[in-house]
């Protein structure tokens, strides 16, 4: 029996991260010509929004599907419109919303502009309860699907340097942290930029392997490092990333929390390869066994044929899904503030956050995903305690209790008020709601 004809619009330059094949009967559509990837590309869509319809009719391509896949982030250089008028399942791949200018807002609202019939999740499985309790009926998290096939690079001896494939530019800022601690530290670096074809024998021809995730965001470097066979040396993510259902930390891959720790790490990997080697082995075997292309593409078939949707790759083990929040309980105000943390998340190596304990208990656990961002709680309610015990309890002392007076001293990068009381020193001071 044929698989069904689809459509997948790509969001970025094919040589740049190319799209993959996700059914054998699939027309491709890509900003920009080019790639050798598992999907050829078959016509040129504009940037930003378009008519999908129309750019189909440009490139002489069919308009009748039984699936369409768009590929989207926060970038907004892929937003297709009109999917209303066009036949079939609309499935949206959501990928980066963890920098930008308003990234969560934007993205959310063009989910449900377009009425998708479902959201995946590919890097940011921590972001899905916005879109959910925005109105998003059906998501799952497939953080592997636009991954490469990579072949493990068996070596029969290894440089006795820490590999790094990427960018260390502006755009991020803590990953130009971290490699400069590791080079004031003297540690060998072997810094590379180029695709995802280069990943094999880089990362498995070197004694261990770095990735810095932007902000927070479970990477294809994770998957790209393990399938290589490398030794992967990671920032810590938040579990509610999902890293911790994939890997096992400790044997498939080690995590470090600041440029100290970094380089205690980097440090001790390579004075000591056998060990390095011994992770390597285990985190590629755990990747080969279960998550390769093939592993996630079969699981986005069956979720978009069948909606079967594997435990490990559903959503609620994010204690976020059960809480019930009315609709009208400031979705924008969280909103807001959620971005405005997350990025200075992304520019700051910590963040110290003061918030009332009076403010909706929602906003507690909406912050709760943002790992180096530690939070005070001032005089807080019975339910605000009750989240921050809950929270504690998951994700580990993010969060703490305290008075008003007990910090009166003390200077946050951040303090959110409710505007009945004198908020402690801050360089930024926002009034929840205002």
């Amino acid at each position: 029996m044929p698989g069904p004809r689809a459509l997948l619009s790509w969001h970025t330059d094919p040589d740049y991260i190319a799209p993959p094949r996700l059914f054998d009967d699939q027309t491709t559509l890509a900003p920009m010509l080019g790639g050798d990837g598992p999907a050829p590309i078959n016509g040129r869509s504009p940037l930003g929004p378009y008519d999908l319809k129309q750019s189909l009719k440009d490139s002489s391509l069919r308009t009748d599907y039984d699936v369409i896949i768009v590929s989207a982030d926060a970038m907004q250089g892929n937003l297709p419109n009109g999917l209303d008028q066009l036949p079939g399942q609309k499935i949206l791949l959501l990928g980066d919303t963890h920098h930008g200018i308003r990234p969560l807002a934007n993205m959310v609202g063009y989910a449900l502009a377009e009425s998708f019939d479902a959201v995946i999740f590919v890097h940011n499985r921590h972001h899905a309860h916005w879109f959910v309790e925005a109105g998003v009926s059906r998501a799952i998290w497939l953080p592997g699907l636009c991954a490469l096939p990579i072949e493990r690079f068996n070596a029969s001896t290894h440089i006795p340097e820490l590999a790094f494939l990427g960018q260390i530019g502006e755009y991020h800022p803590r990953r130009q942290r971290l490699y400069q601690a590791l080079t004031n530290a003297g540690v060998p670096v072997a810094a590379a930029r180029g695709s995802a074809t280069m990943a094999s024998h880089l990362y498995g021809g070197h004694v261990a392997s770095w990735n810095a995730s932007l902000n927070g965001d479970l990477n294809l470097r994770v998957f790209e490092i393990l399938a290589a066979g490398g030794c992967l040396l990671t920032d810590r993510l938040s579990p509610l990333t999902g890293i911790g259902s994939l890997f096992e930390e400790g044997r498939h891959f080690l995590s470090y929390d600041t440029p100290e720790q970094l380089v205690e790490h980097a440090q001790a990997l390579l004075g000591d390869p056998m060990r390095a080697a011994a992770i390597a082995s285990a985190g590629a075997d755990a990747y080969h066994a279960a998550y390769t292309p093939a592993h996630w593409i079969a699981a986005f078939r069956k979720f978009v044929t069948d909606n079967i949707v594997p435990d490990i790759f559903s959503l609620t083990s994010d204690l976020r899904m059960a809480l019930n929040h009315d609709a009208s309980q400031d979705f924008i105000h969280r909103l807001k503030i959620y971005e405005l943390v997350q990025e200075l998340q992304c520019k700051n190596e910590q963040v110290s956050l003061a918030i009332a304990g009076s403010v909706p208990v929602s906003l507690l656990y909406d912050l709760c995903d943002l790992h180096r961002v530690k939070t005070s709680v001032l005089d807080p309610t019975d339910d605000a305690s009750l989240a921050i015990d809950m929270i504690n309890g998951s994700l580990g002392g993010q969060m703490r209790r305290t008075s008003l007076s007990a910090c009166a001293h003390d200077r946050f990068d951040l303090v959110i008020t409710d505007g009945a009381t004198t908020p402690p020193p801050g360089k930024e001071t926002l009034m929840f709601g205002a």
